[in-house]
């Protein structure tokens, strides 16, 4: 994993090469063989092989070695075990090899150390990863068409986690940690080439897949949009800000960035300028609205809706009430309704159980909920509210989570 050399090995026919992947599944396939002669082992003596692969080149002190697979041997000078293992790893993996013909051996074996051999003929996917990333890299400040290229030959390699098998085996994380990240960097960088050059599918497909491997980057999700919306698909752009914008709630108790923010307020006046002007068009504006919840919304447009109504008082009598909500724990755990909710999202659930269609709710963070009651005088308000913190306290104890509330009235 140290640095990079702008190099690859090519070769026309891999058949004759031992080939060996370590994403995902672990397989050795020896030349001119088809069947992986090791698959997804985690037996000591593949796990040694996944050790020198791993820091192939590198000749890893005997002592070393020994301590990681074998601590628990008698006596410290005992080298038996490695010596047994390797004479059985190049049996298994040289069955036909000349004898004397060191140079082409897989596994270098010396008293005081151990090695993969990286000058034998062998292909192995975290190599050939990594280089197809560093070229794509390299020429990206040439000829992105190219670079593309070199990317997407590359993520076809990662097919999954660098031995995904072997999680509890220490010496693996920083390999694996350093793998994904790669990957991740690449998928970054490639969707940003492919959204500039209107490739919008291709960066679609590879952040998908990216978002599988980690949900948690935003940066991914914001690529995410820009491609949805380049597709046209407002609505998908919407619906996915939703599952984002939400899991960042529940795991993080954080709202989405700005960014994500400009975003969805793009992907919502997309979708509902098309839906609007084909149900004008066709005269159908009940249609426009067929929803019996209240109107859920940002806190940006929130506001908006705030100062429209206000508007509308100045000509109209009556009363209107802006009603916030703020919850107030004193336990350290988050905890959880029947359904599995924390306590902001059921209040929301039980507020729009409560609430007309005409009425309005906003999530302002993790601990603010406001709602917007049009023609709804202080009495009227305090009854929506009892109901929903009856419904709230039902579900969660006072003692454990306070709800504190203001109903301020919005008069001509």
């Amino acid at each position: 994993m140290g640095e990079l050399e702008l190099v690859s090995q090519t070769f026309d026919n891999q058949d004759t090469l031992l080939r060996i992947s370590c994403f995902g599944t672990f397989k050795v396939i020896r030349p001119n063989e088809e069947e992986s002669i090791c698959l997804g082992s985690r037996h000591k003596l593949w796990s040694l092989f996944k050790y020198l692969v791993a820091n192939k080149g590198v000749a890893i002190p005997t002592q070393n070695i020994m301590d990681l697979f074998w601590s628990e041997r008698k006596e410290l000078s005992d080298t038996a075990p490695l010596r047994t293992a390797i004479c059985r790893l190049k049996t298994m993996l040289e069955p036909k090899r000349e004898l004397g013909k060191r140079n082409l051996s897989y596994i270098i074996y010396h008293q005081d150390s151990c090695t993969f051999n990286n000058n034998s003929d062998y292909w192995l996917d975290i190599e050939e990863f990594e280089n197809l990333c560093l070229k794509a890299k390299h020429f990206g400040k040439y000829d992105r068409i190219v670079a593309l290229e070199s990317y997407q030959k590359a993520f076809e390699i990662y097919r999954g986690d660098f031995l995904a098998e072997d999680l509890y085996q220490e010496w693996t994380n920083s390999f694996r940690e350093y793998y994904r990240n790669l990957f991740l960097n690449s998928v970054r960088e490639a969707a940003k080439w492919f959204n500039e050059l209107k490739e919008y599918q291709q960066a679609r497909l590879i952040l998908q897949r990216a978002l599988e491997n980690d949900s948690y980057i935003e940066e991914l999700h914001i690529l995410l949009m820009q491609a949805l919306l380049g597709m046209g698909e407002a609505k998908g752009a919407i619906e996915h800000y939703t599952i984002c914008s939400s899991m960042f709630y529940q795991e993080f108790g954080i709202g989405p960035s700005k960014e994500l923010k400009l975003l969805y307020r793009e992907a919502k006046e997309r979708s509902e300028k098309i839906t609007s002007k084909e149900l004008i068009l066709k005269g159908n504006l009940e249609s426009l609205d067929d929803k019996k919840e209240p109107f859920v919304c940002e806190p940006e447009l929130f506001w908006s809706i705030i100062l429209l109504e206000r508007r509308r008082m100045i000509r109209h009598e009556g009363e209107t009430s802006l009603v916030m909500f703020e919850l107030i724990t004193s336990i350290e755990d988050n905890p959880k309704d029947e359904m599995g909710n924390n306590p902001m999202e059921s209040l929301e659930l039980i507020a729009r159980k409560n609430l007309r269609k005409s009425d309005a709710i906003c999530r302002l963070d993790g601990t603010h909920l406001a709602l917007l009651l049009p023609l709804t005088g202080i009495s009227g308000g305090n009854q929506v509210v009892n109901v929903i913190k009856d419904d709230f306290y039902d579900k969660f104890e006072e003692n454990e989570i306070e709800l504190q509330i203001k109903n301020k009235i919005l008069r001509k």
